[in-house]
């Protein structure tokens, strides 16, 4: 009787103790194993667009975590030149928008000055040029944009340079002369 009273003390107090230590344990060990995870969600709740430059920690060991992080740190590259290209597009667009429509004012503005009817006909047939030259550069923009969810790769031919510098020259010499 005495030594079942001893197991069941045992049992009762021993059960609870040793379930709370192994318990504190798993939660110590667990909290370990997942602490690369935790840093590489905080340094990647910190990215954005502005901030695209960094990278997530990889551990140095070579498993799953430094596989996600590496996996994670390419993404971060791919996209870091996405939005470089996107800026670099964006500057080009706004600069191909800005000429002709330097143009149309340049041209307006000398039409307004003048009070000859023959004069501002040429001044309103020039900005109709320029205007045309805006729509064929947004047409192009559009084509552009449809054919990047296009999977079928660009038809690539072989162009005379001579025409297309022509137009720019022809296009610039209209803004020189006003």
């Amino acid at each position: 009787p005495a030594a079942r009273r001893e197991v069941a003390l045992m049992l009762g107090l021993g059960v609870p103790v040793l379930a709370a230590v192994f318990g504190a344990a798993g939660w110590w060990i667990a909290g370990r194993a997942i602490a690369p995870v935790r840093a590489m969600l905080e340094r990647a709740q910190r990215l954005g667009p502005e901030a695209l430059n960094e990278r997530l920690p990889v551990p140095d060991s070579d498993d799953e975590f430094a596989e996600l992080a590496r996996t994670f740190n390419a993404t971060l590259e791919r996209l870091e030149r996405a939005f470089a290209e996107m800026r670099r597009f964006t500057a080009d667009v706004s600069h191909e928008l800005r000429t002709p429509l330097t143009a149309m004012r340049a041209v307006g503005e000398v039409g307004a000055r003048e009070p000859n009817p023959a004069i501002l006909h040429d001044v309103v047939g020039s900005m109709l040029e320029e205007v045309a030259r805006m729509n064929q550069l947004i047409d192009r923009l559009l084509f552009l944009a449809r054919a990047e969810g296009d999977p079928t790769p660009p038809r690539l031919e072989t162009v005379c340079a001579r025409d297309a510098l022509a137009e720019v020259s022809e296009a610039l010499s209209l803004v020189a002369e006003e």
